[in-house]
């Protein structure tokens, strides 16, 4: 039971750290996309613990904040 505690407590840390996303991360990131595409695997080689479906979604939530400050 201890065990199993200590991972969910590791994975949840884990889950966090990867999750949150610097100025300076969103920035590259719009520019890799600008030009690469949307290959998401090749873009993500340029990233140190963001994987090709958090680099999606990270660009989809950054999409969709421009578009509503653009209204």
């Amino acid at each position: 039971m201890f065990s199993f505690l200590i991972s969910l407590a590791l994975f949840e840390l884990n889950k966090k750290k990867m999750s949150i996303w610097t100025m300076k991360e969103n920035a590259k990131l719009i520019q890799k996309v600008n030009e690469l595409g949307t290959k998401w695997t090749s873009i993500s080689k340029f990233f140190t613990n963001k994987s090709p479906p958090s680099l999606k979604m990270q660009y989809s939530r950054l999409k969709k904040k421009k578009e509503s400050c653009s209204d």
